[in-house]
């Protein structure tokens, strides 16, 4: 009971991350990673591929605030507040990276 807001917070901001996935892996048309971005379908060889490869990025991504979630109990919240802190910004400068690993591997040549 003493974690359960920094949880909740968790699990409501792993939820987003995850549902990016989903809607990535049943999306027709390739999957943005800008905002504002669009990908077109003719510069990528697979787009199945290349949606299912964002997915398992976002899923990855999200799974790794659950964890953060499950490992409050056991760290303390100081520790895990510095892991999210990481998270959110080393995170997401690793998603950028693997962005445009997906994209090379997945852009007509």
């Amino acid at each position: 009971m003493e974690y359960l807001n920094s949880i909740i917070i968790l699990a409501f901001v792993s939820a987003v991350f995850i549902s990016v996935g989903v809607i990535a892996i049943f999306k027709e048309t390739p999957m943005h990673f800008w905002a504002g971005s669009k990908v077109n379908s003719e510069k990528i060889t697979n787009v199945k591929a290349y949606n299912k490869a964002n997915c398992m990025m976002w899923i990855s991504y999200g799974i790794t605030f659950i964890l953060a979630g499950f490992a409050l109990p056991l760290f303390g919240e100081e520790i895990i507040k510095n892991i999210v802190t990481f998270l959110c910004t080393g995170g997401l400068i690793i998603m950028i990276f693997v962005y445009y690993i997906i994209y090379q591997k997945h852009i007509v040549k």
